[in-house]
């Protein structure tokens, strides 16, 4: 049977694809994509085949593919020259899945740490266990803004899931209530990351304890918790790690919920 071309206007093929007419017309001024017929009255249309050729352009234009890649593609088809693009985009189509699992991740743990701070109370501490866990360390920074600067900036690159700085003190000056200088600072890193400033926490129990408010009141956390490890048998061990767990949905520090995490021992 004889098939007859179905001509449509410009206004008409857009409307058909829910495009606007100005956009096949710069796909026109920019060679990618035109009316195959010209009539009699001067005006071109689109054959109604060429929805197959649009909805290819139309693919690739949401896979990513530039147009002006996907118009040399066009202009030189084959299989060779469509393997190529198709092989950059899937590359960059994994990047992107792995950016956006990182943002899930990111976005998973913030809530886990805002339903946290819904759960706990200013002063409370628990035995928990606690896995194996991965800190990249750095020193305080001191007076020096450059160092300081540095230091912040190594850390926040390595700080794969976002949580933000936290500080540690070992357990000796907890004992010795000396909290003037901390040891240093850390960002939670994954167990592949390697470096010699890597401070592994070891899988174990743990005394976890919550303060909420200005970062002055730790000391009286630290009493508790000390209270908590007598009563309990128990000694603290390694380092006491400080991190704040809602920064982003508070208004003011009064509002700051800080948790300290340290490894205890039978005493």
């Amino acid at each position: 049977m004889k098939k007859y071309p179905v001509r449509l206007t410009t206004a008409q093929f857009a409307d058909l694809h829910g495009l606007c007419r100005r956009t096949l017309h710069y796909y026109d001024q920019i060679g990618l994509f035109s009316p195959s017929y010209k009539g009699e009255n001067g005006y071109r249309y689109y054959d109604a085949q060429q929805t197959i050729e649009l909805g290819h352009i139309r693919m690739l234009k949401e896979l990513g593919v530039q147009l002006s890649e996907i118009r040399t593609y066009r202009q030189h088809p084959s299989a060779d020259a469509f393997l190529q693009v198709a092989d950059a985009r899937l590359q960059q189509i994994d990047e992107e899945l792995k950016k956006l699992r990182r943002a899930k991740k990111i976005l998973q743990q913030k809530k886990e740490m805002l339903h946290t701070c819904r759960r706990v109370q200013s002063g409370q501490v628990e035995l928990v266990q606690c896995p194996a866990t991965y800190l990249l360390t750095a020193p305080m920074p001191g007076d020096d803004s450059h160092q300081a600067a540095a230091i912040l900036g190594q850390l926040w690159q390595a700080d794969e899931y976002q949580t933000g700085f936290g500080s540690y003190i070992s357990a000796d000056k907890v004992y010795r209530g000396d909290f003037s200088v901390y040891d240093g600072l850390f960002v939670p890193v994954p167990a592949s990351y390697r470096s010699s400033r890597r401070l592994v926490l070891p899988a174990g129990d743990y005394l976890c304890g919550y303060w909420v408010g200005d970062w002055d009141g730790l000391p009286r956390l630290y009493d508790k918790m000390l209270q908590f490890s007598r009563e309990n048998h128990l000694k603290l061990t390694g380092y006491a790690c400080e991190l704040g767990l809602n920064e982003l949905a508070i208004a003011d520090m009064s509002q700051y919920v800080t948790r300290v995490t340290v490894a205890v021992a039978p005493a």
